[in-house]
């Protein structure tokens, strides 16, 4: 068996957004034979940090049948400021590929940048690649002066 562990900051307003956002996405853990069992938990002492558990079968059923499956999710990478009021993406919900911003409900295609609806503006997106379960990030466009501060997110099926 193999234990995973993955620690979110998220701003105390939007806690209880994040854990139900959590768990519409968890189908897809309910669905892997691989996942044995699963809990988010919001920290007592500090109601800003959440930890995710995950326990795996192995190894390789957690790399290779989860992370290689269609369940799985692409990630995308796009600076991390809204078009409109430069609101945090990385707080924002992800739902399909796209995010909402925090501050004004703002949706943002993952793939695109573009602000969807009647908004109008973009987000610089990164590219990036995903090999051995590592994710490289083009350089080049990490360093520009435009991506000051970058958010890799995970496109589900929330």
């Amino acid at each position: 068996m193999v234990v995973e562990y993955i620690r979110y900051t998220i701003d105390e307003a939007r806690a209880d957004a994040f854990e139900e956002g959590y768990r519409r996405a968890s189908s897809s853990l309910d669905d892997s034979e691989h996942c044995l069992r699963y809990e988010v938990a919001r920290c007592s002492e500090d109601p800003t940090q959440h930890v995710v558990r995950i326990e795996w079968d192995s190894v390789e059923g957690h790399e290779q049948g989860f992370r290689k499956s269609a369940a799985f999710g692409e990630f995308f990478a796009l600076v991390n400021s809204c078009p409109h009021k430069q609101g945090p993406l990385s707080q924002g919900i992800v739902h399909g590929d796209v995010v909402t911003c925090p501050l004004h409900n703002w949706n943002i295609s993952l793939r695109s940048g573009n602000a969807l609806g009647s908004d109008e503006g973009c987000v610089p997106t990164i590219p990036l690649k995903v090999d051995a379960g590592r994710i490289y990030l083009k350089r080049s466009a990490v360093l520009s002066p435009r991506a000051a501060e970058v958010s890799v997110l995970e496109a589900g099926a929330a």
